[in-house]
């Protein structure tokens, strides 16, 4: 099997569930055979979180720079382990890794690419995307999705910071404990009406709470990572 590195923490919940899912699904299909990962979790801190999650404004120069030092932190950590694929269960910094990873000898299992790959297998026509501020902000989701044919929309200004409330808590505690859940469900529900797909751009959203109040298909992009980064190993 292959081996791969994960750049984590980004946030600390969704590189665990990403972690123990890639393991699970590896080892039923090896019926128990353990992969290789190595996981780098950067040590993020509020300013850092903060800034992202609440868009470009947020984003100065230092904390740019903090960040990419960061991420070359964890990529020198895998080469030194001769890692030479990586994957980053975050939606919002993955333009920044494949800035960095030009002319650099990893191959990144973008996250951005994985998911809109998924998204065509669906053949719908027009999807409602739902991420940080930054992620639709810079439009990562949208110009790639419309190269490939497909048209896109995102929340109003009012629900889209019901969703960066939500996702700022789910960091730290279960989404379906959030005292934000039903209100962040509701604008979604709502904004959903006039597309046939919805795009969860952002891996702390739990995409099994959409599902089941939808019923349009919901292309979830942390567990399209989880399905890309399995086959990578097992090739």
């Amino acid at each position: 099997m292959k081996n791969i590195g994960i750049i984590g923490g980004v946030g600390p919940l969704a590189t665990s569930i990403y972690y123990r899912s890639l393991v699970d699904k590896v080892v039923t299909a090896t019926r128990g055979t353990l992969p290789e990962i190595i996981v780098h979790s950067l040590p993020i801190d509020a300013e850092i979180e903060n800034a992202f999650i609440q868009g470009y404004e947020y984003i100065d120069t230092k904390i740019y720079m903090r960040t990419r030092r960061l991420m070359l932190h964890a990529l020198e950590t895998f080469k030194q382990r001769n890692i030479e694929t990586i994957a980053m269960p975050c939606n919002t910094l993955q333009p920044l890794l494949e800035n960095i990873c030009e002319g650099a000898p990893f191959h990144n299992l973008n996250l951005i690419q994985e998911t809109s790959k998924r998204v065509l297998q669906h053949r719908v026509e027009r999807v409602l995307i739902v991420g940080t501020n930054e992620t639709c902000r810079s439009n990562i989701y949208g110009d790639t999705l419309k190269r490939k044919g497909i048209r896109y929309t995102y929340l109003d200004e009012d629900d889209q910071k019901i969703v960066a409330q939500y996702i700022s808590a789910s960091l730290h505690t279960p989404q379906d404990a959030s005292p934000y859940l039903e209100s962040f469900v509701e604008c979604i529900v709502r904004a959903s009406k006039n597309v046939d797909g919805l795009v969860i751009a952002c891996t702390d959203l739990a995409g099994y709470l959409l599902s089941e109040r939808l019923t349009i298909p919901v292309i979830d992009s942390l567990q399209t990572l989880i399905d890309s980064s399995a086959e990578y190993i097992l090739s």
